[in-house]
Parts: structure tokens; sequence; C-alpha cells
């Protein structure tokens, strides 16, 4: 038995399914043109009945007019009818055994009437049970006034009268009766039964047709129907194709039938609109289609037959073509099963299988010689990977890895050492849990802002919480771990500084200590120098005043890195008040501007300023505030040269005030611009011009401005100058309890 999945089961439906689709198309095809020919020819064939069936009840009705002719030509009635002017209904035995032997022979009529000028029937003899009787006279009535009879009168001499009978069981041939002379003496009448006529019709009828007679009036009269019924009723679709004498052929939706009309051309009869009869052939579709549909299915059973050449072919060409795929087929399950690269596939067809096996043991090679080259890698990196895992676990600083959800994955020995924690008790959480409530949350802000831009971040402070709830500073070194642009992993490497924090307090201290302790001796110092240059002391001469202005300038040198030590000190030590009340930047700026006159003046330079002209007040620390503007400008008057230019614009935002600070100087080089905001930088582009100051100034306006909740920024071209951007919230500086105040 051939698998299901199989490609030769495959083959063989396909093959199967494509040489079927066509054969099933057109079978179909054959069956619906021969069901509707057969069906159309069915068709054609009851229209030919029902002409047949319509000549027929011509011949009837024609022979009864004729009869109707031969009996008012006998000399037995013509003497009854038209010579007999009594009032008495006397007539001769002639006339009885001619009209018992007319009946009696004919058989076809169920009755004779006749009726004189005056509207009585004067003889009216019945055919009925194979016999012959007359109608008593007591029995016969007066039709003067019928309808039937006031027609009768209004028709030519040489036309019959076709009538049917209000029940519908018989059909009436009349005709009048007058003298030479054209005196109206009567009529005489045929009536033959219509049960008798529709069953001499239907004989002519061969493919189960129902007949019937219709007339306009709506009523119908067939052969199986003991009376005359409704068409309305019956057959509401008749009715108007009756009225507009329609001929043809109709399918009916609401019968399910096939209809026939035929209006028999019966122009020798004399008829109302009301009595004009039409006769119908009705067949169920069912009947018609059914023996077709019967005959078309037995030629369905030869196609089994061929269908089954068709598999079988199907099965003999599959098997050719899906030979050399099972080889190859069990060649690859040797393969996998053993391992054996060196296994080929034995196939040697010049066609597309051939063309597959010969690429494939050609890839088995190249695979032999990467398995065997991946194995000797395999070895290298584990060795390497080894060296690297034992140089991470004997790492001295705490290594932590998260996924991109923060998740941790992993973390050292040293990091389990600084924290308390083990793998096992952090694994899958987030590092929050080491979260203490002395981080700012700037911090993780800004991590987060780089983490996110595929960028690496630093930061020095963090202060951290242990497992036994001590908290401990430390420095934090975080990195994304991408592949195709893709972050697969943060890297983190922390460092415990509290220690190190704590020498810097002590030095930071001990610096505040000592400066204060200089600040008082240099303060005297400065005060007999200026009294020695006032000339308190005596006039000094010019060698004596230039020495002690060089002494004096140092001293104010002194001064200026003392107080810069001492603000630097405060500011470290957390112990800076902040006091914001509502400041008029603007002003603030504009003073900072007239303090320095002196130095841009007197080196002819140009500052221009531009300050928005709806600034609001805000809620700043203005000895602060005003300390980082007077560096900045200062700064800006310092490294530029005479003749410069410096901006000065403030501008404003929904959220912040902006303040930018541009020159036209010596730049930061490319390569120091990271250590612009480190304590005691100088430029080393300026350092050869001999300008005074500390590389303290930046430092402390990046600590001022950040804890203003503020940002400071810059950008610089060696050679072309700098611009320093400063933005501080609109919604400005919270109050803060300290102890001291900023230097000037």
């Amino acid at each position: 038995m051939l698998p299901v999945h199989s490609i030769r089961t495959k083959l063989i439906l396909a093959f199967v399914i494509m040489y079927s689709i066509p054969i099933a198309i057109l079978s179909f095809s054959f069956y619906k043109d021969s069901f509707d020919l057969s069906k159309e020819q069915n068709l054609n064939t009851i229209s030919k009945n029902l002409n047949t069936a319509e000549s027929s009840l011509q011949s009837i009705l024609n022979k009864a007019k004729e009869d109707l002719v031969s009996l008012s030509s006998l000399s037995s009635f013509k003497e009854y009818a038209l010579n007999n002017n009594s009032q008495e209904n006397v007539y001769s035995d002639d006339l009885a055994n001619d009209l018992y032997s007319f009946l009696t022979n004919k058989k076809a009529y169920n009755n004779f009437t006749f009726i004189d000028s005056a509207g009585f029937e004067k003889i009216k003899t019945i055919y009925e049970g194979n016999k012959t009787y007359l109608i008593q006279d007591s029995d016969l009535i007066n039709v003067y006034d019928s309808k039937y009879f006031t027609r009768l009168k209004e028709i030519a001499s040489d036309k019959a009268y076709l009538s049917i009978s209000e029940t519908g069981d018989s059909i009436s041939v009349s005709k009048l009766i007058k003298t030479a002379e054209g005196n109206f003496k009567g009529v005489i009448s045929l009536s033959l039964k219509s049960a008798g006529i529709l069953e001499l019709l239907q004989m002519s009828q061969q493919s189960g047709e129902l007949l019937i007679l219709i007339n306009e009036k709506g009523s119908y009269i067939s052969q199986n129907k003991s009376g005359v019924s409704s068409v309305a009723k019956d057959f509401p679709e008749f009715v108007q194709l009756v009225k507009t004498g329609t001929k043809g052929q109709f399918y009916s939706d609401q019968l399910n039938n096939y209809i026939t009309f035929t209006h028999a051309n019966l122009t020798q009869f004399t008829t109302t609109s009301e009595e004009s009869w039409v006769l119908t052939s009705v067949v169920e579709k069912d009947k018609i289609e059914k023996d077709i549909r019967d005959s078309l299915n037995k030629s369905f059973f030869y196609i089994a037959p061929l269908l089954l050449v068709v598999t079988l072919f199907a099965f003999l060409l599959s098997g050719i073509i899906a030979h050399p795929i099972n080889h190859f087929k069990s060649t690859v399950e040797e393969i996998l099963l053993k391992g054996n690269l060196d296994k080929k596939v034995d196939i040697n067809s010049k066609d597309e299988i051939g063309y597959l096996a010969g690429k494939f043991n050609e890839l088995l090679s190249r695979l032999k010689d990467y398995y065997d080259n991946l194995e000797k890698k395999v070895k290298e990196n584990t060795f390497e990977i080894k060296k690297f895992q034992q140089a991470v676990e004997a790492s001295s600083d705490g290594i932590i890895i998260t996924d991109t959800d923060a998740k941790i994955i992993y973390v050292n020995p040293k990091w389990e050492s600084i924290t308390g924690y083990k793998l096992s008790e952090v694994h899958g959480k987030n590092p929050n849990i080491f979260k203490s409530e002395k981080t700012h949350s700037h911090v993780f802000e800004e991590m987060w802002k780089a983490l996110k831009n595929n960028k690496d971040f630093y930061t020095d402070e963090l202060v951290n919480k242990r497992k036994d709830g001590s908290e401990y500073s430390t420095e934090l070194a975080v990195a994304p771990i991408t592949e195709s642009g893709k972050t697969l992993y943060y890297v983190g490497i922390t460092t415990d500084i509290t220690k190190r924090k704590e020498v810097d307090r002590m030095k930071s201290e001990f610096i505040s200590l000592a400066s204060h302790q200089l600040r008082t001796p240099l303060s005297a110092m400065r005060w007999f120098l200026e009294m020695l240059l006032d000339g308190d002391a005596g006039e000094l001469s010019s060698e004596q005043r230039d020495y002690v202005s060089n002494v004096y300038q140092a001293n104010s040198n002194m001064i200026e890195l003392v107080n810069a030590l001492l603000n630097v000190s405060r500011i470290e030590s957390g112990r800076i008040i902040i006091d914001p009340i509502p400041t008029d930047l603007s002003e603030l700026i504009k003073s900072v501007v007239n303090e320095t006159k002196v130095k841009y003046t007197e080196k002819k330079q140009n500052i221009i300023i531009s300050i928005h002209h709806d600034l609001p007040k805000i809620n700043l620390d203005p000895k602060l505030i005003r300390h980082v503007f007077l560096n900045l400008i200062t700064n800006a008057i310092k490294y530029s040269p005479e003749r410069g230019e410096i901006h000065i614009f403030v501008s404003k935002n929904d959220k912040e005030v902006l303040v930018q600070v541009s020159d036209t100087g010596f730049g930061i080089p490319e390569t120091e611009k990271s250590k612009v905001f480190q304590k005691f930088y100088r430029g080393s582009n300026i350092v050869k011009y001999e300008i005074e100051g500390t590389g303290l100034g930046l430092y402390l306006a990046k600590a001022i401005v950040e804890s203003s909740k503020g940002k400071i920024w810059f950008k610089s071209e060696e050679g072309k100058g700098t611009s320093f951007w400063v933005s501080l919230p609109l919604v400005g500086m919270e109050p803060k309890q300290g102890e001291v105040t900023i230097s000037s």
C-alpha cells in the first residue's frame, strides 16, 4: 500500500485529477446538451400531439355540424318542423324512428333537441346506456328567454353555434331551421359528451399530457374532473393567456408543469367571448425530465472504465517518475540515521533529479568539510568562552545582564558580594529591587533615554540598597548588546564607590576647612596691600608700587580660588541653601552684563542681547543663578579675542526658558569636550595664552543648573567659538533647607 503523503501518491492523484477534470467537464457538457435537446424534442412532440388533438376536435365538431345538416334534411323532420303549424306536439312515427336510428348508430351524441321559433322544446331524444328514448312533453321546457336561444336567433343560417353546458358534461352544436323563404322555424342541436371527446383526444397524447378545455370566462373541464371548475382557482396563470389568445408553450413555476396552448380555428362555428374555448395540454416537468435523466445516467456507467484506465496509467507512470526520488529519499534517511556524510546518492540520469543528486553529493562534501572545521572552531570557542567566563566571574567589578524588559538574567560573584543577593534570588526580577530613595529620578530617566537610543550610559550618582537594607554608593556603566540593529541584552558594570565617596567627602571637608582658614589671612593681606597702594603707610616708589601690585593681583587670584573651592565643597556636601523667589531673569542677566562691562570694554568687545518680550518671573534663587550666568558671560569675555562679539539670547516655550551665550573665541578641542564640566579642567589651547582661571566655574555652573532641574550643554568648534545653552523649567526651583550659601 502506498503511503498517503508519498510523492507517487501525489503524482497518481495529479494525473487522475488532470484527466478527470476534462472528462467531467465534457461529460457534464454532454449531459446538459443532451438533456436540453431531449427535453426540447419531448416538448415539441407534446406540441405536435396537441395540434393533432386540435385537428381531431375540429373534425368531431365539424362531423356534428354535418350530422345536424343531415338531420335537418330528413323528410320526416322537414314535414314536422316546416309544415306543422298546430299547437299540438304531434310528430310521425317515421321521425321518431329516424331519430332513434340516428342516435343509436352514432352513439357519440347524448341527445337531439328541436326548439321551435317560440322557444318551446318540441322534440328531445336522449341516448344513454346504449338506449335511445324520447322525453315526454311534460318534461319539455320553454327556453325563449335564455341567452342560449337569444344568441341562436342571431347566427347566420350557414353557421353552427357551439356551446358547453353549465356543468361542463356536454358540448352542444346547434343550427337554425329556416324555410325556403327565410322564415325562422326553430333550432336543432346535437349534444356530445365532454368526457367522451376528451377521452378520444387524450388517445393522441403519448407523453402523459393532461388535456383541458378552457374558456375566457375562466372555467375549464378535463377528463378527470366532474363538471366545470374555476381556472382562477386551480390555474391562475392560464386566465390572461386565454384572454390574449396566446399560443405556444410555457413553464409554470407555481405548478412545476409545462403548459401548451392552442386556439382551434372554428370559424364555421359561432361562439361568444365567454364561450371561446381553448384546448390546452399540461404535463409535469418531472415526468418529462425523469425519463431523460434515467437514459443519460446510464451513459455515465461507460465513464467508470475510462477512469480506471486513467488511474492505471497514472500508477505506472508515477512509478517510473518516483523511483529515483524514492532512492534519493532512502539515501538521505540513511545519512540522517547513521550520520555518514561519506554516503553518496547514486543517480546518474540526465534530468533534473540527476542534476539535484549531483548537487546534493557536492553539498555533502562541503557539509563534511564545514562540520570538521566547525568542530575545531567549537573547541576553540569553548576554550575562549571559558576564559571569558572565568574573567567575568573573577572580575573585581560587579557585572549584571538583563533582557530588554529589564529582567535579570545573570550576575557575577562580585555583584553578589556587593549586594548580598544570590543569582537564584534575583533571576527574572527587575533591578529596581536595589533602588533606594536617595537616587534622583532624573538619573534613571537619562539612563533609559540613552539605552533606548542604543547608546552607552554612565553615572556615579547611584545610591543602592543591599539585601540587609544597608545603603552603598555605586558607579554604573550600562551598554546595550545589539545584533543587526536589534537590542538583545543590557550589560551593566558596577563598582562600590562608598569608600571613594567617603574619601571625596573628607577631602571636600578638608578643602573647605583649609579654604576657610586661608581666606581670613588672605583677606587681611589684601586689606594691608590696599593700604600700601593707597599710600596710608607713606608714598611708594614706582618700583615698590609694581611689586605691591603684583602681590595684590596674586592675592586676589588666591582669594578667587579659595572661594571657588569653598563653593565646590558646599555644593558637593549638599549643605547649600536654595531660596527661590520670583525673579526677573531679564534684569538679572542685564545686571551681570553691566557688572562685566569694564572687562569687555577693555577688550573692545561687543555684547548683543536679545530677550523674549513676554518673559515671566520665575521662582529662582537669584544668587545661585547669577553665579551661573556670571561664569558663562565672564568665560565668553575672557576667551574671546579683542573686538570679538558675544551674543546672549533668551527665549521660552510652554515648559522652559532657554538662555544661549555664544562667543567667537578659541573654542574647545574635539578630544577634550567630554572633560568640559570636570573639576579643574582648562583647555589645552588656552594655557599658552596665560589666561587666568581656576577650572571650577563650569563644574559649579552644571551643579547649580541640575539642582534646579534644568540642563546645560554646549557646542564648540576650535578656532571659531563656543555656544552654551541653559534651560530652566518655568515651574522654577524647589526650596531647600541648608547651612551655607555660595561665596561670590
